[in-house]
């Protein structure tokens, strides 16, 4: 029997736990006690923190790590005021009078030593000791000194004449000397230039005075009106060229007929390339006035203050040197009045140019330019307005001198050279075999080069491969009998 079945020994929790049917030693009871775990309960409140705990120890140092990339260069800080200037320090005291100097040598004094007659017969054997001898020349005046090296230059001697003296008494008179002998005969002179008495003027018809082609109105580019003048407008400019004629008896420009009116409208210019307007001429020879000074004239108004370029250019003609221009390039402002306007320029060398056929000197009149760049125009920009003009001319030298009208045949047959008009009702007999009627027509002067014919009615031209030539030309027509032929025209233009 167990020492638990007896009581009332002491009963403790092990003894109970036998005495209920537990059967072990204590150890095992212990252990059975130990259930399963319990699901896990919720989670309690915090607790109140605890105090901080004492610093530990420093540690050892740690190795050196390696060096960083280098970082970018800062931006530079804004540079700082200058400082003030600082007071001006004592004036120091002045230094100690240096010793004299050696004496100079003594200077040569001016020893007039002679004169002669040109600044051209001072000696030139003197020598550096010479210096100080000067020399006096009749021919301007002046007294010359040799510095050891030179005279001065001719015209920079020094000024060595007393005041004028009276007038002496006239002497009797000598007597007259033998004639001396004849000189020899010098060489030709140059042809002058054809001026038709008005001092060289190259210019032909500059009054419009002739007008073979009875144009009064032109809109369109090309020649017109003054036969030999030529009109131009760019696309975007519109331009209206007339034949005006003054009024009998006026007295603004007395003894003119004619005038040239152009009506320029720049309104709808966009491009400035596209609003140049000019009147153009040529003058026959690239020669005429080459290397020399010359004046170009002409008498003009506007119909408000609007201004007018000349421009010059020299052509050498077909197989010549490429074109000079611009020359002589110079802006005008015109007023409402009539005026006569002019200037001097000069024609460049063409030595070493090549002269090809057809040379010429041209000239543009800008009523409208094409813009500050353009050098022809002078910068002129595109503008509207009325110009009217005359009298034109270009005469060699540097003064102007007034416009003198030709006579008028005389004007004509100048013009003739360059375009002829054959007009009017003439009959021809058959003189053709086959009944063909023709004959011959010369020209009443000679012609620049063989000119073109253009028909105006009634007729046709004799084999236009030889003929015309710069004398005339063959035409004819076919039969009645006889027939009637109303003209043509031939044009020996540039």
């Amino acid at each position: 029997m167990s020492l638990y079945n007896n009581p009332p020994y002491y009963i403790s929790a092990y003894g109970l736990a036998v005495s209920r049917g537990f059967h072990g030693t204590i150890d095992e009871w212990l252990d059975s006690l130990v259930g399963k775990q319990g699901e896990q309960g919720e989670q309690g409140e915090d607790g109140i923190p605890g105090r901080d705990g004492a610093d530990g120890k420093d540690g050892a140092d740690g190795a050196d790590g390696k060096d960083g990339v280098p970082g970018r260069d800062g931006t530079d800080g804004t540079p700082g005021k200058d400082g003030k200037d600082g007071a001006d320090g004592a004036p120091g005291r002045d230094g100690a009078d240096g010793k004299d100097g050696a004496d100079g040598k003594d200077g040569k004094g001016i020893e007039i030593s002679g004169s002669v007659n040109t600044y051209a017969e001072l000696p030139s054997n003197l020598t550096v000791t010479d210096a100080g001898q000067a020399f006096f020349v009749k021919a301007d005046g002046l007294l010359y000194i040799w510095d050891g090296t030179a005279f001065p230059a001719e015209g920079d001697g020094a000024e060595f004449r007393g005041p004028p003296g009276r007038d002496g008494i006239d002497g009797k008179d000598g007597a007259d000397g033998k004639d001396g002998k004849n000189g020899k005969r010098g060489e030709p002179g140059r042809d002058g230039i054809d001026g038709g008495g008005r001092g060289g003027d190259l210019i032909i018809n500059g009054d419009f005075s002739v007008n073979q082609s009875g144009l009064t109105e032109q809109t369109t580019n090309g020649y017109g009106i003054g036969d030999i003048w030529r009109h131009f407008g760019d696309s975007e400019i519109n331009k209206t060229f007339s034949l005006q004629t003054f009024a009998t008896g006026q007295t603004d420009v007395p003894g003119t007929i004619n005038f040239l009116r152009a009506t320029v409208d720049a309104a709808n210019v966009i491009n400035h390339d596209n609003g140049g307007c000019f009147t153009q001429y040529r003058a026959e020879d690239v020669r005429r006035f080459a290397g020399q000074t010359v004046t170009c004239s002409f008498l003009a108004k506007a119909d408000s203050n609007n201004k007018l370029t000349i421009q010059w250019w020299c052509d050498f003609g077909s197989g010549g040197s490429p074109t000079l221009t611009p020359i002589g390039v110079k802006q005008f402002y015109l007023t409402s009045e009539w005026e006569v306007y002019s200037y001097t320029f000069d024609f460049p060398s063409i030595e070493d140019k090549t002269i090809g056929s057809s040379s010429y000197l041209g000239m543009n009149m800008w009523f409208s330019g094409r813009g500050i760049t353009h050098e022809a125009s002078g910068g002129l920009l595109p503008q509207s307005g009325t110009f009217e003009m005359t009298f034109f001319k270009l005469e060699p030298g540097d003064t102007y001198t007034p416009f003198i009208p030709r006579l008028p045949g005389e004007e004509l047959t100048l013009e003739q050279r360059y375009f002829y008009k054959w007009g009017g009702q003439h009959y021809m007999l058959s003189v053709f075999g086959g009944g063909d009627n023709g004959m011959y027509v010369s020209f009443p002067t000679t012609m620049r080069i063989n000119p073109t014919i253009t028909n105006i009615t009634g007729m046709n031209l004799q084999d236009t491969s030889t003929l015309p030539s710069p004398n005339g030309v063959f035409v004819y027509d076919r039969p009645p009998a006889y027939s009637a032929i109303t003209g043509f025209c031939a044009d020996a233009r540039f």
